[in-house]
């Protein structure tokens, strides 16, 4: 999430499938799935951007793995809630540069009966260069410039996005008080941990034009 415009707009990083708005609602302040709690806050959701070349799964390939989902109603910070800020454009993270991804996605990581968890997780994941994870032992050309890596290379039960976990932020910490919004959960391995197979997500700062032309759109339609 991050906010725009004096916290007039604002707007979630999500994988977006919906063409109906009003079926959506936005809810913050969660950590247990499966009950309600004191610190959340459901907001209806107004419009909803999903990127006009998005095709899976017409196509198999998950370029343009992202929308924009604006709230209906201000959404302001509490202690639950926090905005984080997205990236300048074309903004590129050095490897080894650790990030939190989190979700309610599978945590087993078996190739079967994927079941959701009943908290919020969080996992800590080192950026991979481009160069490495477009190898063909890791995801050769399924990864494009728009993608970014990260993850670790081995085996033995490592932390990793899942099933479950798509449309999830990769939040990154730049200087004491700043965290970036630099990936949106795209793909992985069936399975979760997978050698040579790290967590691939849509790399925000290659869409940063596409965000503000989409928020000039949505300020004409306001």
């Amino acid at each position: 999430m991050f906010d725009k415009d004096k916290r007039k707009i604002l707007r979630v990083l999500l994988r977006g499938k919906a063409e109906d708005a009003g079926s959506w609602r936005i809810v913050l302040g969660k950590h247990q799935l499966k009950r309600s709690e004191t610190a959340e806050r459901i907001f209806p959701v107004k419009r909803i951007y999903r990127h006009e070349n998005f095709r899976y799964p017409a196509h198999s390939e998950l370029d343009y793995d992202i929308a924009l989902v604006k709230a209906a109603t201000d959404i302001l910070p509490s202690n639950f809630i926090r905005y984080a800020c997205l990236p300048r454009k074309q903004t590129s993270l050095k490897p080894g540069h650790y990030c939190w991804v989190t979700g309610w996605g599978d945590t087993r990581g078996g190739k079967e009966n994927v079941s959701l968890a009943e908290a919020l997780n969080q996992a800590r994941l080192p950026i991979i260069d481009f160069k490495t994870c477009r190898q063909k032992k890791f995801w050769g050309d399924r990864v494009r410039d728009s993608m970014i890596c990260a993850g670790f290379r081995d085996t033995e039960d490592p932390p990793a996005a899942c099933q479950g976990d798509s449309g999830g932020p990769l939040l990154c910490q730049l200087g004491r008080d700043r965290w970036e919004v630099h990936g949106v959960v795209s793909f992985g391995p069936i399975g979760c941990t997978v050698e040579n197979k790290p967590s691939v997500f849509t790399r925000t700062a290659a869409y940063i034009p596409w965000i503000e032309a989409t928020r000039i759109r949505d300020f004409f339609l306001h």
